[in-house]
């Protein structure tokens, strides 16, 4: 059997790349309510906060609006959703935000 390793690789980079992609230009976004609750689901059934961690968050035109209202992460990032959460981005709130250890929803 040939092995896909080397093409397997790239494949999840470029997926991993575009699903941050997809996070950071469209959540939250007029008219990408379908794209939103994709996001909303996947990281609350995942639990998990970004594509690669939840720093990927920083990056996005959402966060960077005034409706985020100061969250650094989307609430869906919290173990326990409420609104706001997303403002405090410590350990026991927000889903793997340790950097190190691959915390992504993208595996």
């Amino acid at each position: 059997m040939p092995q896909c390793s080397p093409f397997c690789s790239q494949l999840n980079d470029e997926l991993k790349q575009s699903l941050k992609e997809t996070m950071t230009q469209k959540y939250k976004q007029p008219g990408e309510e379908k794209v939103t609750n994709a996001v909303d689901r996947l990281q609350q059934e995942f639990k998990c906060c970004g594509s690669n961690n939840s720093q990927d968050w920083k990056e996005s035109v959402w966060i960077k609006s005034p409706e985020a209202e100061r969250r650094l992460v989307p609430d869906s990032c919290c173990k326990t959703v409420t609104p706001l959460c997303g403002a405090r981005d410590h350990p026991s709130n927000i889903y793997r935000v340790e950097v190190r250890h691959g915390s992504n929803c993208f595996k």
